[in-house]
């Protein structure tokens, strides 16, 4: 059997490791968000280098380049195949950037209304991202996130 034929919708299970490579990525931020001295995640013991979370993405990684190289096969017209790609990634990415910066932001940030959308800092943070530019740093308006006390 090919790999192709692996791939096809009706034929593969890669949901059910999708939702497994999931669940490891909530495991292993467990370990993190509630640290338990003594205690280590599964796959770093079993590793001894690696944590379930971080092998997730690497499973994640390999999944979408299988799926990804068989749909580009498919297609077999590279300027098809990135138009396809643009047009199913692009639209996701504006809805959560905007909505990120517009809803959320506002929700958690410290400064008022009227602050917060006065600010270039808003504005900037949605471009940029939509213009793909890393950023490492949160957007100064978030900086000043509200917690409770």
């Amino acid at each position: 059997m090919k790999l192709s034929e692996l791939l096809k919708k009706e034929n593969n299970n890669l949901d059910v490791f999708r939702l497994l490579a999931a669940c490891m990525v909530i495991y292993g931020h467990a370990y993190a968000v509630v640290p338990q001295a003594g205690r280590v995640d599964v796959v770093a013991r079993l590793l001894g280098h690696d944590y379930s979370g971080s092998l997730a993405v690497k499973i994640f990684f390999f999944l979408s380049g299988l799926v990804v190289t068989n749909s580009l096969l498919h297609k077999r017209n590279v300027l098809h195949f990135a138009i396809a790609r643009f047009f199913r990634i692009w639209p996701a990415l504006v809805l959560v950037t905007v909505a990120s910066a517009l809803l959320l932001g506002p929700l958690v940030s410290a400064l008022s209304l009227g602050d917060y959308f006065s600010q270039w800092a808003t504005y900037r943070y949605v471009f940029d991202n939509l213009l793909l530019k890393t950023n490492y740093s949160l957007p100064g308006f978030l900086w000043q996130a509200r917690t409770r006390r």
